[in-house]
């Protein structure tokens, strides 16, 4: 790669990163999958009430969500409750709609966040994207509802990953 292109490249990830596409945690993020995690608290991000009508309420979805932690054998804890415990993680689901003429694009977004101490054992706890998985697209409003199906799709796939991590 020539000096010039690696140069752009880094130019693109700052710019994205000082815009807010990209987190802190994002950028600590590791590829692994996630491994000891029984304790989760489920967060989903703020909706906006306009797409209730479309089943889309997040305290509807984050008891989905928990519902098939719990199936899968996690114990859920409330968000609050998570604390400095290493133990225990946070599972983020985060869904943006933009609204157009012809319908919606969405991003979707589950990721896991753990604490983990990056400075030794005495060091304090640092919160990091250790999985995430995601998606994006358009839909029309008649089918904004198939998101609830992509949600736990995507925490399917992370219990998938759970599995294959600790067997």
């Amino acid at each position: 790669m020539s000096p010039q292109s690696l140069s752009r490249l880094l130019t693109l990830f700052i710019l994205t990163a000082a815009l807010g596409n990209i987190n802190a945690a994002e950028m600590l993020s590791l590829p692994t999958p996630p491994r000891g995690i029984q304790t989760l608290g489920v967060e989903v991000s703020e909706i906006h009430q306009d797409y209730k009508r479309y089943g889309l309420d997040e305290a509807a979805l984050a008891e989905h969500v928990a519902q098939q932690l719990k199936k899968a054998g996690f114990k859920i804890v409330p968000v609050e409750e998570i604390g400095d415990s290493p133990d225990t993680a946070l599972l983020r689901v985060k869904l943006d709609l933009v609204r157009s003429y012809l319908g919606y694009s969405y991003a979707l977004s589950v990721k896991l966040i753990q604490k983990i101490q990056l400075a030794g054992l005495h060091g304090p706890l640092t919160p990091v994207s250790t999985w995430s998985t995601g998606g994006n697209g358009f839909l029309r409003s008649g089918t904004l509802p198939r998101l609830q199906n992509y949600i736990a799709d995507a925490v399917k796939e992370f219990i998938r990953a759970t599995k294959e991590a600790n067997h």
